[in-house]
């Protein structure tokens, strides 16, 4: 899905759900900030829609609906254990104003480091805070072996990828494609 930004000048140019919080050069040539994902969906309209996923998720875990699976996704043989996975969906993050990038360049190249230096200390230490922290625990059931193999992995595309099995928690990615899954432990 894309999102309307808007430059000063009046251009509106579309962005995606990955591109929040980054920068952009507008055909004006001024910098443009995109805001952070939750501002993007409630300019458009639906940032209940996403919230409703989220909500969706956690109303399932409490009623014990969830995991749902008898089979592991990792290995394809008989779930008999817990996992339980920390889904950071969005984070809040902030951004020091003050000195931009081409003032920042300008006293590199001229001052060397003490150019770097100086330009950190003239920023006028105020910080924009971007997002918000959005994050769930949640239960996914897996087989002994599938278990070990999340243990030992860091790998984002595994976790999502058995995420994904269950059609709620991938409708839960997609609505957050920059989401982080961390495994929290593992019930019998």
């Amino acid at each position: 899905m894309s999102y309307p930004v808007s430059c000063e000048c009046g251009e509106t140019s579309q962005v995606v759900a990955s591109e929040a919080g980054a920068t952009f050069t507008c055909p004006c040539g001024r910098t443009v900030r995109v805001p952070a994902l939750s501002k993007l969906r409630a300019a458009v309209g639906n940032a209940d829609d996403f919230g409703s996923v989220l909500e969706r998720v956690r109303q399932r875990i409490k009623l014990g609906k969830l995991p749902c699976n008898e089979i592991c996704p990792i290995t394809g043989g008989p779930a008999t254990a817990t996992a339980w996975f920390e889904i950071l969906c969005e984070r809040e993050w902030s951004r020091r104003t003050g000195v931009n990038d081409g003032q920042a360049i300008l006293f590199a190249v001229f001052g060397g480091w003490l150019g770097i230096l100086f330009a950190i200390m003239r920023g006028d230490g105020t910080r924009e805070t971007l997002g918000s922290d959005v994050s769930l625990t949640a239960p996914l059931r897996l087989s002994p072996s599938g278990a070990d193999k999340v243990g030992s992995t860091r790998s984002q595309r595994l976790l999502k990828r058995a995420f994904s099995m269950t059609p709620i928690y991938k409708q839960l990615l997609q609505a957050y494609p920059q989401a982080k899954v961390v495994r929290v432990t593992v019930d019998g």
